[in-house]
This record gives C-alpha cells, structure tokens and sequence, in this order.
C-alpha cells in the first residue's frame, strides 16, 4: 500500500516539474532553476531529466508558434505597432532600450553562430535564455536542433546553479 502512494506521489511531482519547466520556456518571470531546490525528495538527475523534458517541450510550442505566425499579416502588424509603440516608450525608459540592445545581440549570436550561441544561452546561468527561445522562432533553426540545445542547455544550467549553490553554501558555513 505504502509504495503504490509513494508512486502516485512521484508521479505527481514529475507533472508539477514538467509543467513548471514548460511555463519557464513561455512566460519570462519565472526561474527554470526551482524545481532543483523544491523537491528534496527526488534524485537531482530526475528533476533535471524532468526539467529538460518540461522546457523543451516549451520552447518547442513558441518554435512553433513563431513559425506559424511569422508569415501572417496579423504578425507584421503587430510587429510594425510594436515598433511604433516602442520607440515612443523607449525615449522614456532606459531599462527598454538595454532590452532592445540584448535582444538584439541574441538575435544577431544566433544568426552568426547557431546552435552553439543557442546551446550558449540555453547553459550559462544569467544569460537571456527566453530572448533566445522567442529569437529562435523567427530564425532558420532546425527543430531537433532546438529541442536538444534546450535540453542540455537547461540541465548544464540547473546543474551549475544547485550544484554552485551547494559549493557556496557549504564553503559558508
């Protein structure tokens, strides 16, 4: 009886995992790194398989959803009053033309370098990874090469942010 509970119970995280890891890939305020410090219980390689199965599952809905509407009228009209709308907010704000300039540079390293600048973002702890999820969706890049350059770039990423916490953590006290 005790085992049949602790599977629904895993089974039951693994979901929340996955689902957290997917809504990273989609909505920016969130942090992909959580689930390594919300599930005790679970093995580090199992959230991180978990993470990387969520996120690029994620990613892969905006490539899509990118690549669908990238050729639409309705997705050149918004990005025409975006840009209309931006340049009256930006000569106000400073915070949204450095947003402009890293969205920029995102777009500009994937063009240049592909999956390597893509695998770059995806692995380096602070680094626009959602810029270049939503870059990624107006750029030629291959579907599979997405969904692995997420995958090891989001378990190269949780790893260094728990593993690095623990070093720092443990070096304190």
């Amino acid at each position: 009886m005790d085992i049949y509970w602790i599977s629904e119970i895993r089974f039951f995280d693994y979901g929340s995992i996955f689902l957290y890891s997917l809504a990273t890939a989609i909505f920016s305020p969130l942090p992909s790194e959580a689930p390594m410090f919300v599930f005790p219980e679970l093995t580090r390689p199992e959230v991180l398989i978990w993470c990387a199965a969520g996120k690029s599952t994620g990613a892969y809905v905006v490539f899509l959803s990118g690549k669908g509407l990238k050729h639409t009228k309705f997705f050149y009209l918004v990005s025409k009053i975006r840009i209309i709308l931006l340049k009256r907010v930006v000569n106000l704000v400073l915070l949204r033309k450095l947003r402009i300039v890293i969205v920029r540079a995102v777009r500009f390293l994937l063009n240049r370098y592909g999956i390597w600048a893509f695998l770059g973002f995806m692995s380096i702890p602070l680094m626009p990874m959602r810029s270049a999820i939503y870059a990624s969706a107006v750029t030629n890049m291959k579907h599979l090469n997405l969904i692995l350059a997420v995958a090891v770039g989001t378990i190269i990423r949780n790893s260094l942010v728990f593993y690095g916490f623990l070093g720092v953590s443990y070096s304190v006290s």
